[in-house]
């Protein structure tokens, strides 16, 4: 549903704006009983509509587990820290719009509606 985005675990409870990214992250290969021992149970729903910072307090508050969401960003993942107010779907749509124009930059050829976007072209109506 979210190609461009991903949620890391931590160990430790953080404050996302003084976070850095693999301190006290989670191994890919843990259980999530071993993250945190005492973990509540619980289900949670993920709406496209949901802001990042919602998303990371429903899973830390509901069942106890800090996690982070990440925007792939080109070729690597950043931290969704400055732009935790944006919805998932708002979220998913940067990540993308950032990996189609670094893939095509790198071909020399920009997609116009990627270009429109960045403001790199005008059209007839814009001038």
């Amino acid at each position: 549903m979210f190609p461009y985005l991903k949620m890391e675990f931590y160990k430790k409870p953080f404050i996302s704006e003084q976070t850095i990214p693999g301190i006290d992250l989670a191994l890919h290969n843990m259980f999530v009983g071993e993250i945190n021992e005492s973990l509540n149970e619980g289900y949670i729903n993920i709406c496209e509509n949901d802001s990042v910072e919602t998303v990371e307090k429903l899973f830390h508050q509901k069942v106890g587990l800090p996690v982070q969401v990440f925007r792939k960003q080109k070729k690597i993942w950043v931290a969704a820290i400055k732009t935790e107010k944006l919805t998932l779907s708002q979220e998913n749509e940067k990540g993308e719009e950032s990996c189609i124009y670094y893939l095509h930059a790198q071909q020399g050829s920009v997609p116009e509606t990627v270009a429109k976007k960045k403001k790199l072209v005008t059209t007839g109506s814009e001038r």
